[in-house]
């Protein structure tokens, strides 16, 4: 039993033992886990403040044992020094006269004292007792268990850390690998910087550096860089487009100007270029939505206010005439007539034009009875519904708010400007693509497209896309493919074995020409292969860069507007893009560069937008003067947009909230502060030590930078440039990191004195006839008296069915002469300059700007004439327009409009004269009144007069 009972114990025995084995491997497992194998090294700054009293301090043990050695031998020295001494005095026979005694130090009065061990003994606890006082004494005492990082632990990032973190790019000339980027920092001749997709707000109040520090060397690096970005950039004086221009060609980039400030020197840009081409696709949803995002952005000074339904109801009724505009055009192949200022001329005509129905004895307005007309959801009709419900008053007031808010495309100039577009937008993000229909029955199949090349006499593929077929038909595809002259395109629907084959050509280009069009001869499909049928094909291929510079004046602030359209449909034609490449983003990176962001019109949507334009390679860089000014433009979108900006850089400002946020943002350091205390005549005086807290910059600094001095904060720059885990400390760019000038190393390549005036600017629009380019509005009036009296007034053609019809009516009704009707019956409108003959360039800018002079001096004299009776602080200042300006030959002339290109030319002394009057005019109301639309008026006068100096 005995033997069987210890068995079994030793077998429990056994099997605790194993278990106790399994366990310590499952928890040598468990504590494994507690590594993070994605988580690499020590990060500088990764742990948490926490006090160092608890934790040996080693160099100070180390001074501990090393001083409690040095007292312990002193101590030996002393007591072997006493003891030879003693020795010596016992040993003389004369007394301590006759002492044979050596003071000097000898080596001998080191040895160990009495027994071995003991002294080691006694050795070792001196050496300890000592070494146990200093290290309380020096370690409580110990900065570094004072000041820990309990009351902040934030710090600016070294130059090592900024060269770990950041690409290094040599400053100028030099082309480098890889892709442009925000310039972060500088050290001897190298720029680090950030190529990451990030958005960035820059700090700078005027006059600060913002251009020469930061615009000019981004422009730059972007354009010196082996992967070149797309450039968008918003230039109030045209001095970074004159300065860049013949850089950023010489580097290989095309070169436009949106100039709002001379549009006669201007690339052209139509506002309806993307409902044109929704509704030819057909899709009639997306051109009433693409022409509703334009109108918001028309009327969007309204919203929100007292007057918002005037101005959401004026927004609809433009959203109508404009599908009105389209649908009619492209009915009557003339798409090209589709312009804002035929919007805006339909408006004025048929708004203004009124009639009394023949059958009711009710007047009626011709807009209104277009739109009743038209059937029941038609959409045209619908939009303008909220117009046609609102009673008598509230339609006058709708509609004259309509007018006001397109009011800038009646302009000739920008009537000019905004009727033809010398870019495909989509080009900017997608400089390749292929569109074409096929037949609808394919809707929702894969069509395949392949691009081929023959080498050696074997076709090998380049690259097989597999696209789905949109509603009616359409077929879009967005590559990156580099493609050649000879190169073949091969579309196949391969469950019908039916294909559509072509050679690819490029064509010569013509200078300054912006189309990119390749040229397709199709092939037969071949004997295996039934034809696939394919309309419309369109293939558009570019490898060359892109920068859009924007001339918006700072002086006439009417029509920025134009600026923040351009840039809301250029993103949102390449984010309806992204949707349909694989990778959701544009090829090639887009950096949108906008100077003085703060003074250009909101634009709509924009925090929406910054929080998605990243992952769409679209960068926005944003320079503004202060956080304030970005929320006076913005309101409660303002901190979204402040939010989505990875990086701020702090160049100067004067506004006490941005230098408050900027320097809080960098963080606090603990310091140590000691205070003495001391009593009166006494000699003792205690030093008290304790943990501060303190800015890391502060306020004072931040707000005295000196020039080239910048702030950083990159919250979000989290890695280095071999991706290991960092932790983002604010940069200061001071002294060795101090931000050089443009004009201290860049002066050769971007010279900002360079005058616009002097650069040749391709102009499309230049000598397009406004009046030629007109739709005929009478078409649109349904009373058929009112037609031919309105087309009478116009000198409008008048069709034999209208004539006809008018004959049928009763001779009651028959009032209109019928010789004036009959000059009109099947006669077409001559067009003809002012002169007979066709107009040179020269002769057509000068003609444009006599017009615009002509209106403005008109708009002048109204506005001086309205003046409230008891505005006496405007009398000296109109006094001296009428005098100097208003009442002189020249300026009569022009207001009766008896003034030819040639008395122009004659007069260009007398002009320069006016011009030179009008500014002083503007100087002295300035000074003298606080009427600005008399100032407005003035300035307007004066720029037109300097436009058609340099005209002539």
């Amino acid at each position: 039993m005995k033997l069987v009972q210890n068995s079994e114990v030793k077998k429990r025995k056994n099997g605790f033992a194993k278990n106790s084995n399994k366990i310590l491997v499952k928890l040598k497992k468990a504590g494994s886990l507690k590594k993070n194998k994605y988580h690499t090294g020590k990060i500088e700054g990764e742990d948490l403040p926490k006090s160092l009293q608890d934790k040996l301090n080693v160099p100070l043990s180390f001074l501990g044992i090393f001083l409690g050695s040095i007292v312990f031998l002193a101590i030996t020295y002393l007591l072997n020094f006493l003891k030879s001494l003693l020795v010596a005095i016992g040993q003389s026979e004369s007394g301590l006269l006759g002492v044979e005694f050596d003071p000097k130090f000898s080596l001998t009065h080191l040895r160990p004292l009495g027994d071995t061990k003991q002294y080691f003994m006694c050795a070792v606890v001196v050496v300890i007792g000592v070494a146990y006082l200093i290290y309380g004494k020096l370690n409580h005492e110990s900065e570094k268990n004072l000041v820990y990082g309990q009351k902040g632990d934030s710090r600016l990032s070294t130059i090592k850390e900024i060269k770990r973190d950041y690409h290094e790019i040599p400053e100028k000339t030099e082309v480098y690998d890889g892709i442009g980027g925000v310039p972060i920092s500088h050290y001897q001749d190298k720029y680090y910087i950030d190529r990451d997709t990030v958005n960035t707000v820059v700090l700078g109040a005027s006059r600060s550096g913002k251009g020469e520090t930061f615009v000019v060397p981004l422009l730059d690096n972007l354009s010196r860089a082996k992967i070149q970005s797309n450039m968008v950039v918003n230039d109030p004086k045209g001095e970074l487009f004159s300065a860049s221009k013949e850089t950023l060609e010489r580097r290989g980039y095309r070169v436009l100007v949106l100039n709002i400030d001379d549009p006669l020197e201007s690339m052209s840009f139509n506002p309806l270029q993307l409902v044109i081409d929704s509704w030819a696709n057909k899709d009639y949803h997306e051109a009433s939505k693409r022409a509703n995002t334009l109108t918001s952005m028309l009327f969007a000074s309204g919203m929100g206010t007292d007057n918002e339904f005037f101005y959401k109801s004026a927004k609809s009724a433009v959203n109508a005439i404009i599908l009105t505009i389209v649908e009619h055009c492209f009915n009557n192949d003339c798409i090209e007539k589709i312009t804002m200022y035929n919007v805006a001329q339909m408006l004025n005509e048929l708004g203004s034009l009124f009639y009394t129905d023949p059958k009711t004895g009710k007047e009626k307005n011709a807009l209104d009875e277009y739109f009743n007309t038209l059937p029941q959801g038609n959409q045209a009709k619908i939009q303008y519904g909220s117009t046609s419900f609102a009673g008598d008053k509230a339609k006058g007031s709708i509609l004259s708010t309509a007018s006001q808010g397109i009011e800038m495309f009646t302009s000739d100039l920008f009537g000019k400007l905004t009727s033809k577009m010398s870019i495909d937008l989509k080009e900017i993000g997608f400089p390749k693509s292929i569109q074409f229909k096929v037949n609808t029955n394919l809707v929702g199949k894969r069509i395949s497209i392949s691009f081929l090349r023959r080498e050696n006499d074997v076709i090998r593929l380049i690259k097989k896309y597999r696209v789905k077929v949109k509603a009616l038909g359409l077929c879009v595809l967005n590559f990156n493919e580099y493609l050649q002259d000879g190169d073949m395109l091969d579309i196949r629907y391969e469950e019908e074995k039916s294909r559509a084959w072509y050679r690819i050509e490029f064509p010569k280009k013509q200078a300054n020409s912006h189309d990119t069009s390749l040229v397709t001869k199709k092939f037969k499909s071949g004997a295996n292969f039934s034809d696939l049928e394919i309309s419309t094909l369109r293939l558009k291929y570019t490898d060359q860069p892109t920068a859009v510079f924007m001339v918006i004046p700072d002086y006439d602030p009417s029509n920025h507007v134009l600026a923040s359209i351009f840039i809301s449909q250029l993103y949102t034609e390449l984010a309806s893009n992204c949707k349909q490449t694989p990778d959701k983003k544009c090829f090639r990176r887009v950096h949108f560069l906008l100077d003085e962001f703060g003074n250009m019109p909101a634009i709509d949507n924009m925090d929406g937008i910054m929080t998605v334009c990243l992952g769409r390679n679209m960068l926005f860089d944003l320079v503004i003067q202060s956080y304030s000014q970005l929320e006076t433009r913005y309101d409660k979108a303002f901190k979204t947009i402040k939010e989505n900006c990875q990086n701020h850089i702090l160049i100067m400002s004067n506004d006490e909230e941005t230098i408050e946020e900027i320097s809080k943002k960098c963080g606090h350091k603990t310091t140590i502060n000691r205070s003495a205390s001391s009593k009166h005549l006494d000699t003792d005086s205690s030093v008290t030590s304790s943990a501060e807290q303190e800015r890391v910059i502060t306020v004072e600094r931040a707000s005295q930078l000196i020039e080239g001095e910048q702030i950083i904060l990159r919250n979000l720059h989290r890695q280095d440039t071999k991706r290991n885990k960092i932790r983002p400390f604010p940069i200061f760019n001071t002294k060795e990191t101090n931000m050089p000038y443009r004009y201290q190393f860049l002066a050769e390549d971007f010279d900002t004195q360079r005058d616009i005036n002097e650069i040749d600017i391709a102009c499309e629009h230049i000598n397009l006839s406004l009046q030629d380019n007109q739709i005929p509005y009478a078409k649109f009036i349904k009373d058929l008296k009112t037609r031919l009296e309105y087309s009478i007034i116009n000198n409008i053609p008048i069709s034999d069915e209208d004539y006809h019809n008018y004959r049928n009516l009763s001779g009651s009704q028959q009032t209109i002469n019928e010789e004036e009707l009959l000059k009109l019956v099947n006669t077409e409108e001559k067009n003809q300059d002012t002169e007979g003959q066709v107009l040179s360039e020269q002769e057509m800018k000068i003609n444009i700007y006599l017009k615009e002079s002509q209106k403005e001096a008109i708009e002048l004299v109204k506005v001086i004439n309205g003046r409230l009776a008891d505005e006496n602080s405007a009398d000296m200042v109109i006094k001296t327009i009428n005098s100097q300006v208003l009442d002189t030959p020249f300026i009569q002339s022009l207001i009766n409009d008896s003034i030819a290109i040639h008395n122009a030319k004659e007069n260009k002394d007398q002009i320069m004269i006016l011009e030179q009057q009008l500014a002083n005019a503007y100087e002295l109301a300035v000074l003298k009144t606080k009427n600005s639309i008399l100032k407005n008026k003035i300035i307007k006068l004066k720029n037109a007069m300097t436009k058609l100096v340099k005209a002539i």
